[in-house]
């Protein structure tokens, strides 16, 4: 959704602590993701030492 420009004046004020929660959790998610794939992918080699062994 992208704001006309009057009404991104109108927001002003309020946009940056809009703008740094956004931030924020975004970077949680990826580092939530991040970490879930990480330990998806760590199992999985596991998982394939152990079939091989």
């Amino acid at each position: 959704m992208i704001p006309s420009t009057a009404d991104q004046q109108t927001i002003l004020p309020d946009r940056p602590q809009n703008v740094a929660a956004q931030i924020v959790s975004q970077i949680i998610t990826a580092l939530i993701l991040s970490v879930v794939i990480r330990r998806d992918g760590h199992y999985r080699n596991k998982n394939k030492q152990a079939n091989n062994a």
